[in-house]
């Protein structure tokens, strides 16, 4: 997704546009992000952070609101995203990881239980959380998704990020009219 209200990155879909630029400022600034990113295949999960931490300050998020929690690897960043959304501070929680395929079973186990996981931790705490976990083939295939000169998938993960709080924030106040903007209501 890309929002469109950027001119450098080509559209990968005609549906996949947000307009940042309809959504208030002050309500951005307000939003309050946890990242849960897994260190293993360090050279892969950095670059989707940093990916990730830029292009959420460059929508606007303060970053005193952004909160990092690194953790082994990507079977364990279900655990960390419940303990996240157990708090119930954040709009939204992203996950980043990458998962490799090898010559084992192990890929098919860590991506498959990752993502029921963070699905599940989700749907329990009714809190966006964004699956940002590569499962792919080989490196390259991953550095690809990862790199600011391609795919950039960190940044997609920010943008859908911002998206889902600003959509559950609307939600929440159609429900309940008196419930504060840019923090959970509860």
């Amino acid at each position: 997704m890309q929002f469109a209200s950027d001119d450098n990155m080509p559209f990968r879909h005609q549906s996949d546009t947000y307009s940042v630029a309809a959504v208030d400022r002050h309500l951005l600034a307000n939003l309050h992000i946890a990242i849960a990113a897994s260190r293993f295949n360090a050279d892969i999960t950095s670059s989707l952070y940093e990916n990730t931490y830029a292009r959420l300050t460059d929508l606007g998020i303060k970053s005193e609101n952004i909160t990092t929690a690194w953790c082994p690897g990507a079977f364990e960043i279900p655990l960390v995203v419940k303990h996240l959304a157990r708090l119930d501070k954040y709009n939204a929680i992203i996950a980043l990881g990458a998962v490799i395929r090898g010559e084992t079973w192990h890929f098919e186990l860590v991506a498959n239980n990752c993502a029921l996981g963070i699905l599940n931790t989700s749907l329990e705490f009714e809190t966006p959380i964004i699956f940002g976990i590569l499962a792919t083939d080989d490196h390259e295939q991953a550095v690809m998704r990862s790199s600011p000169d391609h795919f950039n998938a960190g940044a997609v993960a920010a943008e859908t990020a911002v998206e889902m709080s600003v959509k559950i924030m609307d939600i929440k106040s159609r429900l309940q009219p008196d419930a504060p903007s840019g923090h959970k209501a509860g």
